[in-house]
This record gives structure tokens, C-alpha cells and sequence, in this order.
């Protein structure tokens, strides 16, 4: 079955997307634009002597109007992340039609291969390995990345960009930018650079590491095959998928919120976690999720100080593994169970995250308390 996306229509997506997308989606870039068809993010001249005056803000500027400005862009994104449990990596090759809004992305991790392309009729992804196909009815519109911006990752209310200087990063000339995350979710060092081509105003490189007493983790994400403004053929928007591909059924769980916890209690057809919880916290909202395969219940709790705690059960465990061999957890006993428990900063309270199993059901407590509290509330829900 050949399948070509209705109308040509696939958002004008922005870095930041494609970013996002290198980090999540998947698909193979066997089909990424060589060295004949692309125009690299190129060389330039020596950096001018006025470059001792420039601001982050004029250059994140300059690269917000050079992409409103664009008809076509394409290029390959290279990821790799690492911690003390893990690693990974991905590649996305992405080919963009600003003009008749048409977008495909073709996207390879350690998960699999899959290749999408989305257009203002919505989008179809095919996986490779697992040869189905999946529609979807996202739209550009709805993901419109010149909306979202490019820098989506990497800045927000709480990062601040500066400046530092010109260099040549693997032969092309980038202004480099510090990235200082003023978080107050996190107690961990962060760090961050983002490299920008003086003459294109792409991204040529972005780093992040983040460090505490728990954990640490670092990424690399690198722009290549950048090219801009070269003629994409309509044919590169559409998906050759197998006759034998299967699609098969994403429907979603059913979803109902409550705020009444008698209501909640009543309505539901799992069981519902009975916590004793500390003096002076009462039910403040919860939900239930059901559906053939994924089931949950989450309720939260508040105190008159604007603490809360939210305790949340679920039949989709992970495997003990995840957590035994991460250094970001510490194991602790809840009852003749194996608990993982973690903490860490938000502004001025300490928050704490309790995960365990207990056959083929999954707990977790999460909140502003100490170890010892959600440990208590643990033991005793069992």
C-alpha cells in the first residue's frame, strides 16, 4: 500500500520540534540528504569586530526571522545522552515544505525506526520493525513550531542566554551562547551551551549536563546536512508502507476527573488506594483512567501550608531493574515489598517521589515530604 498524505501540507516546524523529535520520535535516516544535495551550514568570514557587542537576544531574533522568512529547510539531527544508568542515541533527517506546509521526518534510536509525515490533513507514521502504520489526526496547525519557537528545550521563563564569543566549531563559524537554568525544581548543577551559525542562524550544536549528589546526565544534540531554501520534491512527503502492514488499535483509555473524593470513590470499578496520610491534609482532586489494557487512579491531597502529597496506583508497572540500578533511587523497605524512593528540591520544599510494586499492580507517592512521611504512607496502604 503506497500512502501519500492528502494536499500538500506538513508544518512549517521549527527547530524546536525537530529537537523534541530527535529525542522521541524514530525512524531511519538511511534516506538523509547527502553531500551533493545540500548546502552545509557553510563557513564565513572572520567575526567582525562588532561581535564584541552582540546579545543573545539580537541573535535568537535574527534566527526567528530567518525561519519566517524560509520556503524550505532540511537537515539531519544527531542526539546522544548519557547518565549513570544509561545511554542512548538518535538520528532524525527532516525535510520541510514551509510553503505548502508538508513536513517528513525519518527518525532512528535504539527503540526502532519510524518514518512520519504530517500535512494540514493530519499525519501517518510507519514502523519499520514492527511494520504497522498509525493516522493521526494532528495537524500542522496544531504543532505550529514557529509558534512554539526553536530554542523550546533549551530557554524558558527560567533560563537566561548570554553571549560569550565567535569560534569555529567543527569548521563553522558559531556564535556560542551559556545557557544559565535558573530552575527551582532541581538541586542538580546545570549546564548549558548552544552554538548558532553566524551566517545562517541555525543551530550547529547544543550541549546540557546536569549534576547532583543522586545523579548526572549529559546530552549532545549536533545540526548537520543542513540546507535552506532548496527544492524538496513533492515525492519526498509521502510514505511507501508494505500491503501487509498491520494498523492496529491505538484507542485511547476514558479519562474522568473528580473533586469530590466520595464521588471518586464511588464511580470507580478498580480498587482505590486507602492512604493514612499526616494531620491536615484533605482531598483536593483525582482521576480515574480505564481502558483494555491501561488502567489507573491518582488521588491528591493538600495541607494548609500549600503542601500536598498525591498518591497514585496503576496496573502498567516497570521492572524493578529500572529503578534497583539507577543511582538516582535508594532502595527502602515497605513492608515485605522493595521500595525506590527519591527527593529533590522545588523552591522552598523538599520534594519526594516513593515508587513500588506489589505483583501486578504499581504505587507511587509523590509530594512535599520527607522520606520517612511516604514511607509511613506506604506501609500503610498495604
Amino acid at each position: 500500500m503506497s500512502t501519500l498524505l492528502p494536499s500538500k501540507a506538513v508544518p512549517a516546524v521549527a527547530l524546536s520540534v525537530l529537537l523534541i523529535a530527535s529525542i522521541g520520535a524514530v525512524g531511519p535516516a538511511t534516506a538523509a540528504p547527502t553531500d551533493s544535495d545540500t548546502l552545509h551550514q557553510a563557513d564565513t568570514p572572520d567575526a567582525d569586530e562588532t561581535d564584541a557587542n552582540l546579545t543573545a537576544a539580537e541573535i535568537l531574533d535574527t534566527h526567528e526571522q530567518r525561519l519566517e522568512s524560509m520556503e524550505s529547510l532540511s537537515l539531519t539531527v544527531r542526539s546522544n545522552y548519557s547518565s549513570d544508568s544509561y545511554s542512548s542515541s538518535a538520528t532524525s533527517s527532516t525535510w520541510i515544505d514551509f510553503t505548502d506546509e508538508q513536513m517528513r521526518t525519518e527518525h532512528s534510536s535504539d527503540y526502532g525506526d519510524t518514518i512520519t509525515v504530517r500535512n494540514e490533513s493530519g499525519s501517518v507514521t510507519y514502523n519499520v520493525e514492527e511494520n504497522t502504520v498509525r493516522d493521526s489526526d494532528i495537524t500542522f496547525s496544531e504543532v505550529n513550531p514557529r509558534d512554539t519557537g526553536y530554542l523550546a528545550l533549551a530557554v524558558n521563563e527560567q533560563t537566561e542566554l548570554t553571549y560569550e564569543e565567535t569560534v569555529a566549531l567543527n569548521g563553522t563559524e558559531a556564535y556560542r551562547l551559556d545557557i544559565d537554568y535558573q530552575s527551582d525544581y532541581t538541586d542538580a548543577e546545570q549546564d548549558g551551551t548552544l552554538w548558532i551559525n553566524t551566517e545562517t542562524y541555525m543551530p550547529v550544536q547544543y550541549e546540557m549536563s546536569m549534576e547532583s549528589d543522586r545523579y548526572s546526565f549529559e546530552s549532545t544534540v549536533r545540526f548537520t546536512n543542513v540546507s535552506i531554501n532548496e527544492t524538496v520534491p513533492d515525492d519526498r512527503f509521502g510514505i511507501d508502507i508494505p500491503d501487509d502492514a498491520e494498523q492496529p488499535d491505538y484507542s485511547t483509555p476514558d479519562f474522568e476527573s473528580y473533586d469530590s473524593e466520595s464521588a471518586l470513590r464511588q464511580n470507580a470499578s478498580q480498587s482505590v488506594p486507602e492512604p493514612e496520610l499526616p494531620d491536615g491534609y484533605t482531598f483536593d482532586s483525582g482521576y480515574i483512567t480505564e481502558g483494555e489494557t491501561h488502567s489507573s487512579v491518582s488521588l491528591t491531597y493538600t495541607a494548609s501550608s500549600d503542601e500536598s502529597l498525591t498518591v497514585s496506583q496503576s496496573n502498567r508497572t516497570m521492572t524493578s531493574s529500572y529503578y534497583s540500578e539507577s543511582d538516582e533511587f535508594e532502595n527502602v523497605s515497605i513492608g515485605d515489598q522493595t521500595g525506590y524512593y527519591n527527593e529533590f528540591d522545588a523552591g522552598e520544599s523538599n520534594t519526594s517521589i516513593l515508587v513500588w510494586s506489589d505483583g501486578d499492580t504499581q504505587y507511587t507517592i509523590y509530594g512535599s515530604a520527607a522520606q520517612s512521611t511516604v514511607v509511613d504512607i506506604a506501609e500503610s496502604m498495604e
